[in-house]
């Protein structure tokens, strides 16, 4: 085994992924030399992603009276003004060009510029629930991400964070990536055993539709796939967390 092939199954054991996973390896949502991540047509298919995500986070919400939500990684924050903001205070955190849509689109909600993996901001707010939507899958080290969820993390904070389940989105056998915006994709059990070692307690974990419900060309596209490959429509795989006592 040659040296780089030792440092590439060390690196997929500390994301504890399978050790022959290939993952790819630049982050390309990352805004950087004038590049605008969020243009209008990822502003629009926004609206359909990961919106059962939200429902979900609504009814954890409301169940459990909570009053104040961070959204790190919000992009244009449709799903999150439209589902969570009547029912609780909303903060987002997001890159440049997804935060200027934001300001200038709603009249509530506090949206705020950062880089998880680079972090600057510094604000000292408490919240009740921090989500965290398919974001984790886009970055270099994800370790980066999960801290930066730590430090807005008290003993009573929630957190629900999603990503793609591998296995059910590729197949039991995919090794690599073919979707060159992600750099890796976890199944739920290399998935909560991550979560655990980097801290978390998961205290659930739902297999969830990746589309609001609807018919459109992308929502074809999805079922034919998933059909085709006979693979379930639900995987979108997302945990339920709090920050580990011995951890705060």
């Amino acid at each position: 085994m040659s040296t780089s092939e030792e440092e590439a199954i060390k690196d997929n054991r500390r994301y504890c992924i399978r050790d022959d996973y290939k993952p790819n390896k630049a982050n390309l949502t990352l805004e950087q030399d004038g590049v605008v991540f969020w243009n209008e047509a990822r502003v629009q298919s926004s609206r359909l992603y990961q919106w059962p995500l939200y429902v979900l986070a609504r009814q954890i919400i409301v169940e459990k009276a909570m009053n104040r939500v961070l959204d790190i990684g919000c992009g244009p924050a449709f799903k999150l003004m439209r589902l969570i903001d009547p029912v609780a205070k909303v903060y987002g955190i997001d890159q440049q060009s997804a935060v200027d849509y934001c300001r200038s689109t709603y009249r509530s909600g506090q949206f705020f510029v950062d880089n998880f993996e680079s972090p600057s901001l510094d604000f000292s707010e408490e919240f009740d629930l921090i989500i965290c939507s398919d974001v984790i899958e886009h970055l270099e080290d994800p370790g980066y991400l999960l801290e930066y969820i730590r430090r807005y993390c008290s003993e009573r904070t929630l957190v629900l964070i999603s990503t793609p389940d591998r296995d059910r989105v590729r197949g039991k056998n995919c090794t690599s990536c073919p979707q060159k915006e992600h750099i890796r994709e976890w199944n739920s059990q290399e998935y909560v055993a991550y979560l655990t070692k980097s801290g978390f307690d998961v205290l659930d974990h739902f297999f969830l539709a990746p589309l609001r419900p609807g018919f459109s060309k992308t929502h074809l596209r999805h079922w034919y796939h998933q059909i085709r490959n006979r693979l379930p429509f639900n995987y979108n795989q997302a945990a339920l967390c709090r920050l580990r006592q011995s951890s705060i």
